[in-house]
């Protein structure tokens, strides 16, 4: 296990969001994250500033799990892919949340930018863990691991 490369797996939804880390034999709850977010049409404005922060929390819990300084670079460079998942359009909202922060500061989210260059994103039902064996069952998505040496 130790040449095999990990998988990352974001899998979110609305207000919701479960980072695991998977191996050849196990998955890891890395940690969970929960945001209540208002419904758009009685709040408008204000739940786009709560999903942002949704957002910003699980880029905190990033940097906290992954970070190389605390952690070391092994667990960080041991990572070959990052599936971010989610129904709807959340993990595209998510990946260019990221990709603003990186370019934004680019010396700061050393973490990040390595996370989000291994990124693939993907169509899940839901943001809870039966949503990990929809992305490992996905031909497409295991094909990119493959290659990847996950």
């Amino acid at each position: 296990e130790k040449n095999q490369g990990k998988m990352m797996a974001i899998i979110m939804e609305e207000g919701v969001a479960h980072v695991y880390l998977v191996s050849s034999g196990t998955t890891k709850l890395k940690c969970k994250i929960e945001k209540s977010i208002s419904k758009r049409k009685a709040f408008g404005g204000k739940t786009d500033k709560q999903i942002n922060k949704f957002f910003e929390n699980i880029v905190q819990q990033l940097e906290v799990h992954f970070n190389p300084s605390e952690n070391g670079h092994e667990l960080l460079d041991s990572i070959k892919s990052v599936v971010i998942g989610s129904p709807g359009f959340y993990r595209e909202h998510f990946h260019n949340y990221v990709k603003a922060i990186i370019e934004k500061n680019p010396k700061k989210s050393t973490v990040l930018s390595d996370l989000m260059s291994k990124s693939i994103l993907a169509h899940t039902t839901s943001g809870y863990k039966h949503s990990l064996t929809e992305i490992l069952q996905n031909k497409d998505i295991m094909k990119r691991m493959n290659e990847v040496g996950c």
